[in-house]
Parts: C-alpha cells; sequence; structure tokens
C-alpha cells in the first residue's frame, strides 16, 4: 500500500513532466486545405493572433483615453471650507463657503455657492443672515483667453494626439503585415526552388538508369555510368543544400504564426500558394497624389504641423493683458431675489516687457515653419520612392517574361539533346549542361518572381495599402 509520502512525490513528479511537456509544445496551425497555406489565411491568423496586432489593437483604448484626460480639464469642480474660532466663551467668528465651478469650452467658467458667517468679531464685508447667501454667477477673460486659452488648447492637442494614436496603429500594422509578407516569399521561394532541385534529381535519375541499360546492353561505356552516376550526386548534393535554406525560411516565417497566444508551427507537408497568385497595382489607375496624402506618417507630419499651429496661437494670447471679469447675483436664502445684490469686480495684469511671452512666440513659429518644411520633404521623398517602385515593377515584369521565354527554350533543348544522347549523337556531358541549364533557369525565374513580389510588397507598405 503507497503511503502518503510517496503519493505526494507521485503527484508532483506528475506535474512536473506535465509542465515540462506543456512548455515545449507548439500549437499546430490547421490550415483550409491540408497541403496549402494560402496568403491571405496566412495574413487574417497574423491580425487576429500575433502579439504585436494585439498590441496596435491597444491603441483604440490608448487614444480614447488621451482626450478623456483632457476633457477632464473640463470636469466641475466642488470646493468646501469650514473654519471656526473659539476662545473665553466667545466665538470669535464662523466662516462656512462651498463652490461648485463648471468649465465650459467657450472659455467662461461658471461659478455657484453657498456662504454662511457667524461671529462676534466678524469682518463686516463677510456677514451673512442666519440662512445663509447663495450666488451663482459667471468668470470670463476678455483679453488675453478670449479666444484660446491653454485648457481649451490641450483639448485641440489631445485631439490631435488621438489621431495620432490612431495612425501609429495603422504603421505598426503595416510594418508588421509587411515583414510578414517578406518571410511568406522567402518560405515561397524556398519551397518551390526544393521542388525544381528534386524535380533535377528525377531527371538525373532517369538518365542514369537510361545509361545502365545502354551499358548492359553493350552501347555505353562504364566512363558514362560513372559520370551518369556523379552527376546524380550533384543533383542530390544540390538539393540537399536548399534543404538548408528551406528550414531556415520555414523557421523564420513560423516566427510570425500564433494560435491561441502562443507559438505555432505548421503541420509537415503544408506548402505556400504559388508566386504566380498575387496582387497587381496598375499604375494607370493610381492616384498618387491621394495614397501620399494620407499616408499615415504624411499625416503624422500634418498633425505635428497642427500641434506646433495652435502652440503659436496660444503663444500670441499670451502678449495681451490678462483682463479677467467676474459677475455674481447674491441671493439670500430668507429673502426673495433682488437685481441690486451682486459682487462684481474686474483683475489687470501685464508684463512689462514681454520678453518671455515674446520668445516663446518666436519659437514656435520656427518650429511651426521647421514643421512644414519637414512635411513637404516627406512628401516628396514618399512621392519620388513609390514612383521609383512602379518603374522598377515595371522592369521585372519585362525580365519575367523574358525569362519565361528562355526557359521554354531551355526545356526544347533540353528534350533534344536528350533524343540525340538516346539515338547515340550526343554525350551525357552535353545532355548535363542542358539539365543545369534548365534547372537553373526556373530557379532564376523563381527568383525573379520573388523580387517582383518584394518590390509590390515595399510599395504597398509605402501606399500604406495593406489593410485596405
Amino acid at each position: 500500500m503507497i503511503n502518503l509520502n510517496q503519493r505526494t512525490l507521485q503527484v508532483i513528479i506528475f506535474l512536473m513532466l506535465m509542465i515540462s511537456s506543456h512548455s515545449h509544445m507548439r500549437a499546430q496551425l490547421t490550415t483550409s486545405e491540408d497541403s496549402l497555406f494560402s496568403y491571405s489565411e496566412f495574413i487574417l491568423n497574423l491580425l487576429s493572433q500575433h502579439p504585436l496586432a494585439k498590441q496596435a489593437e491597444l491603441k483604440d483604448e490608448q487614444a480614447k483615453t488621451i482626450l478623456r484626460k483632457a476633457r477632464g480639464k473640463f470636469d466641475p469642480k466642488l470646493e468646501a471650507d469650514f473654519d471656526e474660532k473659539n476662545y473665553k466663551d466667545h466665538l470669535y467668528y464662523k466662516h462656512f463657503s462651498s463652490k461648485l465651478r463648471v468649465p465650459t469650452i467657450l472659455g467662461i467658467d461658471i461659478v455657484g455657492g453657498y456662504t454662511q458667517n457667524a461671529g462676534e468679531y466678524l469682518n463686516p464685508e463677510f456677514k451673512t443672515d442666519d440662512e445663509g447667501l447663495w450666488n451663482v454667477g459667471v468668470e470670463a477673460n476678455l483679453l488675453q483667453g478670449l479666444l484660446t486659452d491653454k485648457r481649451r488648447t490641450d483639448l485641440r492637442k489631445a485631439r490631435l494626439y488621438q489621431t495620432a494614436t490612431l495612425l501609429e496603429k495603422q504603421l505598426m500594422l503595416n510594418d508588421l503585415i509587411y515583414e510578414a509578407s517578406v518571410a511568406y516569399t522567402n518560405w515561397q521561394v524556398a519551397c518551390f526552388t526544393d521542388k525544381i532541385l528534386q524535380e533535377g534529381v528525377e531527371l538525373a535519375k532517369g538518365y542514369n538508369k537510361g545509361v545502365i541499360e545502354a551499358f548492359t546492353n553493350g552501347e555505353k561505356s562504364a566512363i558514362d555510368t560513372l559520370e551518369s552516376d556523379i552527376f546524380v550526386q550533384d543533383s542530390q548534393i544540390a538539393w540537399h543544400d536548399n534543404q538548408r535554406n528551406l528550414v531556415k525560411a520555414r523557421q523564420a516565417f513560423e516566427r510570425f504564426l500564433w494560435l491561441q497566444d502562443q507559438p505555432a508551427s505548421l503541420n509537415p507537408g503544408i506548402s505556400p500558394e504559388t508566386l504566380d497568385s498575387m496582387w497587381v497595382i496598375n499604375p494607370d489607375t493610381l492616384d498618387l497624389d491621394a495614397y501620399v496624402e494620407r499616408h499615415p506618417k504624411i499625416q503624422e507630419k500634418s498633425l505635428k504641423l497642427q500641434t506646433w499651429e495652435l502652440t503659436q496661437r496660444l503663444n500670441k494670447q499670451a502678449l495681451l493683458p490678462k483682463l479677467k471679469v467676474k459677475y455674481t447675483p447674491l441671493v439670500s436664502a430668507s429673502s426673495s431675489y433682488d437685481p441690486d445684490n451682486l459682487k462684481w469686480g474686474l483683475s489687470l495684469s501685464m508684463p512689462l516687457l514681454l520678453r518671455k511671452e515674446r520668445a516663446d512666440l518666436t519659437m514656435s513659429k520656427l518650429e511651426t515653419r521647421s514643421a512644414r518644411f519637414q512635411l513637404d520633404d516627406e512628401k516628396v521623398q514618399l512621392r519620388g520612392k513609390i514612383k521609383s517602385f512602379i518603374q522598377l515593377l515595371d522592369v521585372t515584369a519585362s525580365q519575367i517574361e523574358l525569362q519565361q521565354k528562355n526557359l521554354v527554350g531551355y526545356r526544347s533543348l533540353m528534350e533534344g539533346e536528350y533524343e540525340k544522347f538516346s539515338l547515340g549523337e550526343s554525350s551525357l556531358f552535353l545532355l548535363n549542361k542542358r539539365q543545369e541549364k534548365y534547372i537553373a533557369g526556373q530557379i532564376k525565374l523563381i527568383k525573379i518572381k520573388a523580387k517582383q513580389r518584394t518590390e509590390m510588397l515595399h510599395l504597398q507598405k509605402m501606399l500604406n495599402n495593406f489593410l485596405q
């Protein structure tokens, strides 16, 4: 019979094994088809499962929080104060006051409150009746702060920051999709290169089998079989060498695969879609100016310019005197309203030299000009890069067309050489060279197509068109 200590030890060991095995598990990603993992399926998985995509989604809440914080400066504020003095059986004074201040977007504060004071030595200006005194009034700036003030400027800036945060989200997703798409393209190149090299191995084995049969019939010499064997081995070496590239490309690609908050891997045997199945941007229908204007980086620069323009406008207000007016009707709790019962006042202040204010205004003007220059330069650079990649895509398309024609020729030459070899009119050396040209031509075509796809991805990134 197992005692308690032994059972406890067994449970601990079992849990340790479970934890160890779980830490080495990777989720297996299934696809709609057993043998194909399309680009669209990959992007859907990326946007729904990848941690950076989920991090980008947090920008929505962050943008709302930034605006909520700025609006908090317009929250009503309630204050209350009580003060009492008693000395030698005398109530010197007793003060109670409360105030509610409600800021408005117009720059006018609505102020209301209640005051009740008493005492033998109370200052006459603070005297109220036993029921206390109510007051409701307004406070407003007539010069500095009339058109705008720091509170309203901060709210406008917060709206700009909110937009900038959403633009940052777009850039994060744009960069993530671009990097993941490049990894998918590299996986495609390695996969289809592997299939071509496998085809080369099978062709070499077929030639080798024919040479051995011919040698058995006395039609070929032993040196021909040796040369054929070496060619098969060379083909296998090239294929195995590409296996390393395939493993690296697959591992780099799987870094973008996630499922249920943990890294995922593809089942063995799953392959990507062909390089031909890709989207193409038609330059003739491309509204370049519209793409440039709505690009997140351009909009970020534009928001920066608008932020400095708001600062400049606020600094202009600082050159004006501070003239504040207060108007407060007074209402006794024990009597009816009398319009003659009121408090009002003015306060005026102004620096004599305005050196700080003028320096702040000059600095904001300089920053505004600098931001405008940066915006103009960014537009020119982005427009130039887009035009450059469109031209590169035209060149790459011509390369693909020429290489496809060459590939047809390479295949015809290889098949013709094989017929001549079968009739004894050619050598195995020439046949091998024809096959090498054909295999190399196929691989070159794949690399050109991959280059075209990478250029297209880069163009999509610059156009911020992945999520359109």
